[in-house]
């Protein structure tokens, strides 16, 4: 593997992707979010997550974050593996209409893998985030990610993403996220 797709400093700055096996479109209904968004918090308040910036799609997750003490890898190893075992209970649920159809997709994707069940592609694809710049330029692709999937016309209008925050939009996010400076323009 690649050394540019590892966590370089275990507690840096970090862009990170986290996947669904197939591009599964868990997201695009609000019970995932919810866990995501649940589990996300529970990371901030119980494991030092810190998230900068992020965008949840309906397949996969973009994050600029770091933690305090426990190495960011560990954080989001954590964080898949607890989510996996909350959706595969909503995809069990009976409320489900699409529970045949995932539970099918996740058998025929497991047996690929040797892991049935699996919800989550492995690796988080990382980025170090070395300078202001790479930082902006990859902030700025989360926030634009609903953009070019034609589901906004305006980044801040999509509710699962950190683009509000960063805009000075004064309304309650979802995620407490620390906005940075990524431009060197004195905004934090």
């Amino acid at each position: 593997m690649s050394r540019k797709y590892k966590f370089m400093e275990p507690t840096g700055l970090h862009f990170t992707t986290s996947t669904t096996v197939g591009w599964i479109d868990f997201f695009s209904r609000q019970i995932y979010r919810e866990i995501l968004i649940d589990s996300l918090k529970w990371c901030q308040e119980n494991k030092g997550l810190h998230i900068c910036a992020y965008v949840i799609m309906t397949n996969h997750l973009h994050m600029v974050a770091y933690t305090d003490k426990i190495p960011l890898e560990e954080v989001l190893k954590s964080f898949k593996k607890f989510t996996a075992a909350r959706i595969l209970e909503a995809v069990n649920d009976p409320s489900e209409s699409r529970s045949e159809w995932i539970k099918w997709l996740l058998k025929w994707f497991g047996s690929h893998v040797r892991q049935e069940n699996q919800i989550w592609q492995h690796g988080n694809h990382p980025i170090a985030l070395w300078s202001q710049k790479v930082t902006g330029q990859k902030v700025s692709y989360i926030h634009n990610n609903p953009l070019r999937a034609g589901w906004v016309g305006d980044p801040t209008h999509w509710r699962y993403s950190s683009a509000g925050a960063y805009a000075g939009l004064n309304r309650p996010e979802l995620l407490e996220v620390e906005v940075i400076d990524a431009w060197g323009l004195g905004k934090s």
